[in-house]
């Protein structure tokens, strides 16, 4: 069995930590934050890994980067992810004709 991580977190990093878990609109965010404050109350990662349904090893590697970075290392960097199937400045115009043209497009279904 490895050596059991625990981050140990000054009251004021808990406060934030926990802020944010509450109130950030980004889930994986959230997530993240989360991680962290599993991982101080002396969870191993295994256990983090099942909560937050992620692979352990994915566990650690958040835990390094809030010991490197803080707060702002469990954010998304720019540029990761899926990028937009649609924009703002040239779809919105068509997004409402078809919506307006379509009276189904607005029923939940």
């Amino acid at each position: 069995m490895g050596k059991l991580r625990i981050i140990e977190l000054q009251p004021a990093q808990r406060q934030t930590l926990q802020q944010a878990f509450r109130t950030d609109p980004s889930h994986a965010f959230r997530q993240r934050c989360q991680i962290v404050l599993f991982k101080s109350e002396g969870r191993t990662s295994k256990e983090v890994a099942q909560l937050v349904k992620q692979h352990y090893v994915s566990v650690n590697a958040w835990l390094d980067r809030y010991q490197q970075e803080g707060l702002n290392g469990l954010r998304t960097k720019p540029g990761r992810g899926r990028k937009a199937l649609l924009t703002k400045e040239t779809d919105a115009t068509l997004v409402r004709q078809v919506v307006q043209n379509d009276p189904f497009a607005t029923q939940a279904g």
